[in-house]
């Protein structure tokens, strides 16, 4: 038997296994199969006692014959698990079914991947074709501007952009030292989840928030609950729009990048320089597109995401040195920790 034919030890055929293409294709029902039970409350009712096809459809006003094959796919997927006692099928929640439950920032992500992502990936035949993001096709308007005028998916996207964020302050600790930093503008960001942090790790800055307007009464809410009217502010505008604010001796721009084409970052590239003094910096937080693609790297899944939502694209380091260098500024160090999915790259105006 050659090597070509069969691997003794895994008993897969070295020329492709089958099932897995298969689930890989079937994937698309996993990820509804996880928001229906999200849309419909599942994980919390099963949490509560209501344990039961009958007692569960009659509180989601769900068909019993269909909410029971929802439940037994989820208990395929090991999100609950099955059991019968006297021909009756019971449910309880999995260690892993706990992830999904409300407050947890899966939650968030899952719904919004189910809800508007998944309509638009299902589009990813026309993005790939003409290069142009799908959302004007399918909602009207672009990612940005549906995020503006729709209350649910806005309120969605702003959940898990605070939850991936509270993830990526520690990179940003971890990669810059503030001791010289008085005032820090975090572009793009949001409610202030990455500013606060970092107002509460350093007590000698000041910051302010620049985002889109929608987000004022939010964001001034974030920062009264935390307790930083006096030390830091929400400044409503837009990149292309208004001048960003100046003054500052850092500026941020937390997986903004990738959201936008080569010339709409570097025109938001040289807006930072023309207000970042000399001996400013820029730190840009952002994953990195590895240079082959070794099957590790989120970033290549979420550069096609980044196609079909709003138009942008994961980058490698060297295109973002390439775009900073357009823009007026050069890389001066790349921060890449171990546990991180995220970099940090730190810019400074070029010399030249």
């Amino acid at each position: 038997m050659t090597n070509s034919t069969q691997s003794l030890a895994t008993g897969e055929s070295m020329a492709g296994n089958p099932l897995r293409v298969l689930k890989i294709a079937n994937a698309f029902l996993e990820t509804q199969i996880v928001y229906v039970a999200i849309h419909l409350d599942i994980i919390e009712l099963v949490s509560d006692g209501i344990d039961t096809v009958e007692a569960i459809a009659t509180r989601v006003d769900a068909n019993p014959d269909g909410l029971g094959r929802l439940l037994r796919g989820l208990a395929w997927l090991e999100l609950l698990e099955e059991q019968i006692t006297a021909g009756t099928r019971h449910y309880r929640v999995t260690p892993l079914g706990m992830l999904i439950r409300r407050g947890q920032p899966l939650r968030d992500v899952i719904e919004g991947n189910g809800h508007w992502g998944y309509r638009a990936v299902a589009d990813l035949l026309h993005a790939v074709k003409t290069g142009e993001p799908v959302y004007e096709v399918i909602f009207g308007a672009t990612f940005f501007e549906y995020q503006n005028r729709d209350s649910v998916s806005s309120r969605n996207f702003n959940a898990i952009m605070s939850a991936l964020t509270k993830e990526t302050i520690s990179d940003v600790l971890a990669a810059y030292d503030f001791a010289q930093s008085k005032l820090v503008v975090d572009l793009g960001g949001n409610t202030g989840t990455m500013l606060l942090g970092l107002l509460t790790a350093h007590p000698h800055l000041q910051g302010v928030v620049f985002d889109r307007p929608v987000l004022e009464e939010a964001a001034i809410e974030s920062i009264h609950k935390a307790g930083q009217d006096d030390r830091c502010r929400f400044q409503p505008g837009d990149f292309f729009k208004q001048v960003i604010p100046a003054g500052a001796d850092c500026y941020i721009l937390s997986q903004i990048l990738h959201d936008w084409t080569d010339d709409d970052c570097i025109r938001i590239l040289e807006e930072i320089r023309l207000a970042l003094p000399d001996n400013g910096r820029l730190l840009i937080v952002e994953q990195l597109l590895p240079e082959r693609v070794d099957g590790q790297s989120a970033a290549v899944v979420m550069d096609l995401y980044m196609l079909v939502t709003t138009g942008g694209r994961e980058r490698t380091e060297g295109q973002y040195r390439q775009l900073l260098e357009a823009a007026g500024f050069d890389l001066a160090q790349t921060y890449l920790r171990p546990d991180s999915p995220r970099a940090v790259l730190e810019a400074v105006p070029s010399a030249s």
